[in-house]
């Protein structure tokens, strides 16, 4: 998930997780979220590691 959060969310999302919730996609469901497509699925793609990270820029043709 990629989001720009916006200072209005903040009441939304401290409500909701004063309610026990702490899924902040099911957060945004809850709420009028704009979705936004990607032309290239790499556009967004995820880093978690070093092995990711390497990865990803290999495919941006950048060294690690």
């Amino acid at each position: 998930m990629c989001a720009i959060w916006t200072p209005p969310m903040l009441a939304a999302l401290s409500e909701y997780v004063a309610q026990g919730h702490v899924c902040p996609r099911r957060a945004l469901i809850k709420q009028e979220s704009a979705l936004l497509d990607t032309l290239n699925a790499n556009h967004v793609n995820n880093a978690n590691s070093q092995a990711d990270r390497a990865a990803a820029l290999a495919q941006m043709g950048k060294d690690a």
